[in-house]
């Protein structure tokens, strides 16, 4: 879903490459994408593609506290990012240990291999509508200027 809204930024940045909203919106799409991989070093191929974004729509609108605010939080992205793959590894390493000690029959509640994937779709569903909420607001905010 969010490479699909990468792609539909990029489209909209070849018409118009100083369109700063959809700069914003893409480098909020790159942020959410790097939050995806657990690799440190691919998801930092994408905060840095999201500062570049960040830092064109803030060359376009220097005086945007938005882009400006963006900026700063992706140069935290990568902090939180480890913080975020070592909580994971912390709650996996519970998981397996928990279910090493229940009896056979505990494990037919329905969870199995696929529960510690919810979390991805959470953490995805979550991003994605935030986005959208700042994004919608944003719009809104330009329309009545």
């Amino acid at each position: 879903m969010i490479e699909e809204a990468v792609e539909k930024f990029l489209m909209a940045l070849e018409v118009n490459p100083k369109k700063h909203e959809a700069l914003w919106c893409l480098g909020n799409a790159y942020t959410s994408q790097g939050f995806l991989y657990a690799e440190a070093k691919k998801a930092q191929e994408h905060f840095d593609q999201a500062a570049e974004c960040f830092q064109k729509a803030l060359a376009e609108d220097p005086t945007s506290e938005v882009y400006k605010k963006a900026l700063e939080m992706t140069a935290k992205a990568p902090a939180l990012h480890m913080e975020l793959q070592r909580q994971l590894s912390q709650q996996s390493a519970l998981q397996q240990i928990s279910t090493t000690n229940e009896a056979p029959t505990a494990s037919a509640s329905g969870k199995g291999a696929e529960g510690g994937s919810d979390f991805y779709y959470d953490l995805a569903g979550w991003g994605i509508l935030g986005l959208i909420t700042v994004g919608w607001i944003f719009m809104s905010r330009s329309q009545t200027k």
